[in-house]
């Protein structure tokens, strides 16, 4: 065994890779592009893109559209004040990013809601949350399911959504979003 300890071999490293085939694929790829500076450039947070819609005769900013969202969420309070109709029950839990579990109070099925003038049908879960803000902020997740809806297409680089409504492009710039929403932060900062 001490002679098997005190043998040295020595390879080119890519020719060492092409003998190991579980990291073969990965480390080649990534020596290439290092190789080669073909790495794409590294983008800042663009934060969560937030729009403005309306609900009835209410309007709301900062309205997020949230790709990991499943559903389409409306806050209870908000639901009561807006008057839409009644509520299906619903057997669905929701496990929410800080994994605890709420049981939605209901589905509202077909609300109309108007994004820069376009008319959408969302079916909404409507969850008894506590949110600090008033009822203007953050009271809607428009999630996987209106995303499909308004065939949108997000451009987290530059801030646009693209919409498609009966044929037309609609352009969202949620970059001015990520502004308003800080200075909303810092008046509430004050």
């Amino acid at each position: 065994m001490e002679i098997f300890k005190q043998v040295q071999i020595s390879i080119h490293l890519i020719d060492a890779i092409k003998h190991i085939p579980a990291y073969k694929i990965s480390l080649f790829d990534e020596a290439s592009a290092i190789i080669s500076h073909s790495l794409l450039r590294k983008c800042k947070d663009p934060r969560a893109p937030l729009i403005s819609c309306k609900v009835g005769e209410t309007t709301f900013r900062n309205v997020l559209l949230d790709l990991g969202a499943s559903v389409n969420l409306l806050r209870l309070t908000v639901f009561e004040n807006l008057k839409l109709g009644g509520l299906k029950p619903t057997s669905v839990e929701l496990q929410l990013a800080d994994r605890s579990i709420k049981k939605p109070k209901g589905l509202l099925e077909d609300a109309i809601i108007n994004v820069k003038g376009c008319r959408f049908l969302v079916d909404f879960l409507i969850l008894d949350i506590l949110i600090l803000n008033n009822l203007t902020h953050t009271s809607v997740i428009l999630g996987c399911p209106f995303l499909a809806t308004a065939k949108a297409n997000i451009d987290c680089e530059n801030g646009i959504i693209n919409m498609k409504y009966e044929g037309q492009n609609i352009f969202l710039n949620i970059s001015l979003n990520f502004l308003k929403r800080k200075m909303l932060i810092m008046k509430i900062l004050k």
